[in-house]
């Protein structure tokens, strides 16, 4: 483990594409609060996809990704 944290994304909010420094790491996402309704989405390269409360997310960030929530609650996630 390089790094633990936490990420919050409010409601309407939009992080502008960007890739990461490197290829020699892994992220993942265990999403701890989650609108139900699908709202937050990750977008890396062509896939879209979803957090689910308790559900796992991997994908490598050096490839271009962005996240938008369309939700009315804050997406909470450890990463």
């Amino acid at each position: 483990v390089i790094r633990l944290g936490y990420s919050s994304v409010q409601p309407g909010a939009w992080l502008r594409p960007h890739c990461g420094r490197t290829n020699a790491q892994l992220k993942w996402h265990l999403g701890l609060r989650v609108p139900p309704e699908r709202c937050a989405e990750l977008r890396v390269g062509n896939e879209t996809r979803h957090w689910e409360e308790g559900g796992l997310l991997f994908f490598d960030d050096s490839f271009e990704h962005e996240v938008r929530s369309r939700c009315v609650s804050e997406r909470v996630v450890l990463q």
